[in-house]
């Protein structure tokens, strides 16, 4: 059955012991809204991608499955998880590079293989380059970074961040770090040999640069190891790190819900692991500023850094363009704590305690540094808050918007609930979500009672 158009789509459970996999690990629960005839459906999709063009795994919650359906389900399961993982075969492969006197290493970015010298014959029309030794040191400098936004964009920090993040685990006395889709803070912790380091990410060509002990794939969303439990206990080793640190940059399209469990489960295993500590697990999660909100639904103890996070291979948000990047990074750390560079352009609130962008100034009415986007905020006594410096207040629709627009449309769109239309809550109370979500539930309990029933009878 095709999903229908039109519609919401929101999260409903997230037990991965219970629902179905894919290639991906466990899928997720989702429920799809429809708002033309105010009904509801749930069904299993994948955790990782957001376009079924990249996982094609669909599932309508209340489908009955076939036998051969199921059968040939397990079979694809059993095939892709018994295929031999690459790590130990491409390790062989590094350490004959490695050792080579040969400078002349090969890389076959259209195959994402390392090549060791000699071995090009099954290659030849494909995009191979030459990499050195020094190269190999640095994988993120070699691969062909994945820019696709709805499942695995690759965007790696500038060196300026880069800069700015080492010399801030420094400064927090930080000597492990367990990476979470940040590659390229891996490399620099590896080749530096400071601090130590432990990378999760879905890549599976990671494997080719890094040994077990340094690398897992790992699909952030649903806690999956792909190398199962070698995996979780290589984690679970660094886990045991007192002064250790969690920093994660996932695509900015990925579900907060999904994320937030993540870096939760992450932070409980440390703290059951050093039961006498009373802080929590340092954690940095780099996202986007607008996205503050979902942040904290999740993590409410966190707060946003003013510091703006620039990437190397980013069309838009690098450090030499004129258009500010809206990533920011928030952390459980106190931000007093955090000093942001002065050389770029930060300086200290004495009132708010913390560092601030020079563009943000200091409210006294609100008494806080307002600014989320790094330009300059006013104080709109008639809004009684402060807004950013291009709103002008409206009388008409009684708050501050762009001098240029439609009177009442912002309302109509913030206003409510976009499943029902009802003004009166938003979307996550919607009692007519809350009611098919309770209706599937039953569903499936009195499937189970019949089910139970059912084997009675044969008894």
């Amino acid at each position: 059955m095709n999903q229908p158009s039109n519609s919401g789509v929101l999260v409903v459970s997230v037990d991965w012991d219970c629902h179905p996999s894919c290639q991906h690990g466990p899928t997720v629960l989702f429920q799809r809204y429809t708002k033309d005839n105010s009904t509801s459906r749930q069904f299993y999709a994948c955790s990782a991608c957001r376009d079924r063009k990249d996982c094609s795994f669909f599932q309508w919650a209340d489908d009955k499955l076939s036998c051969e359906r199921l059968a040939m389900r397990k079979q694809v399961s059993e095939a892709f998880h018994s295929e031999k993982s690459m790590q130990e075969e491409q390790q062989l492969i590094l350490r004959k590079c490695l050792d080579s006197k040969d400078y002349q290493n090969k890389y076959c970015t259209t195959c994402g293989l390392l090549l060791p010298p000699g071995e090009c014959l099954n290659h030849v029309n494909h995009n191979v380059k030459n990499v050195s030794v020094s190269d190999l040191t640095q994988p993120t400098a070699i691969i062909r970074a994945h820019t696709n936004n709805k499942m695995e964009a690759q965007y790696f920090f500038s060196r300026q961040t880069l800069s700015f993040l080492m010399a801030t685990f420094k400064e927090l006395s930080i000597d492990s770090v367990l990476c979470i889709g940040t590659p390229t803070i891996h490399e620099v912790c590896v080749n530096q040999g400071v601090i130590s380091s432990y990378l999760l990410d879905i890549d599976q060509r990671y494997e080719q640069f890094y040994p077990v002990n340094k690398f897992s794939r790992f699909n952030m969303f649903n806690r999956h190891f792909f190398n199962g439990e070698k995996g979780a206990d290589n984690v679970d080793l660094i886990l045991h790190k007192q002064n250790l640190a969690i920093i994660i940059d996932p695509p900015f399209g990925g579900l907060a819900e999904l994320l937030g469990g993540t870096l939760q489960h992450f932070m409980k295993r440390w703290k059951t692991l050093h039961a006498r500590e009373k802080r929590e697990l340092p954690i940095f999660w780099v996202f986007p500023y607008f996205l503050e909100e979902k942040v904290k639904e999740n993590l409410p103890n966190v707060v946003m850094l003013d510091y703006v996070v620039d990437y190397a291979n980013h069309s838009s948000f690098k450090s030499d363009k004129k258009r500010k990047s809206p990533v920011r990074i928030f952390t459980n750390v106190c931000a007093e704590r955090i000093a942001l560079p002065k050389e770029q352009g930060y300086c200290y609130c004495n009132e708010c305690h913390r560092w601030v962008t020079s563009e943000n100034k200091h409210c006294s009415v609100c008494n806080v540094c307002p600014s989320k986007d790094g330009n300059p905020w006013k104080h709109c006594f008639k809004c009684s808050k402060c807004v950013k410096g291009s709103r002008e207040h409206c009388d008409t629709c009684q708050h501050c918007v762009l001098p240029k627009h439609i009177c009442g449309e912002l309302a109509k769109s913030k206003a409510g609930c976009h499943m029902c239309g009802d003004i009166g809550h938003k979307k996550r109370d919607c009692p007519k979500v809350t009611a098919a979500s309770h209706r599937g539930k039953w569903k499936k309990r009195s499937l189970g009672q019949k089910k139970g029933n059912a084997k009675k009878m044969k008894r």
